[in-house]
């Protein structure tokens, strides 16, 4: 009897277990209708900071989606690629002008002064 009830448990927990779902814990880029964010292996995400990917930089709003276009942080602007989100650098053709954004300067654009390689860009940036 002791034998048939044992049975019996191990084998309702044993469909207990294959009946609930399981949550994978893999970090990367993830998509929803809003848009981009990306997803760290213990499952948290970042929110209104950079985030620094393989050498390679990304902004990451308020909500926790990428940011694109152009951005203004802390008193500087940036460019962030339509397309992947990622932050760059040197001169950049933004809607048909040039913008200087300077790697030297961890990619803040460049204004009212002149360029490493000597072109003059005004206040707004644009060359």
């Amino acid at each position: 009897m002791r034998k048939k009830l044992f049975f019996g448990a191990a084998l309702a927990t044993s469909m207990l277990a294959m009946a609930m779902p399981t949550f994978a814990s893999s970090g990367g880029w993830k998509r929803d209708k809003v848009g981009w964010w990306y997803q760290f292996s213990n499952t948290s995400y970042a929110k209104s900071t950079w985030l620094n990917l393989s050498n390679v930089w990304y902004y990451m709003d308020g909500s926790g989606y990428m940011k694109t276009g152009w951005l203004y942080e802390g008193g500087s602007w940036y460019y962030l690629d339509q397309t992947n989100g990622n932050m760059l650098v040197g001169w950049v053709k933004v809607n048909g002008t040039w913008y200087f954004l300077n790697p030297a300067r961890g990619g803040r654009m460049d204004a009212n002064t002149y360029t490493p390689d000597g072109y003059y860009v005004d206040a707004s940036g644009a060359y």
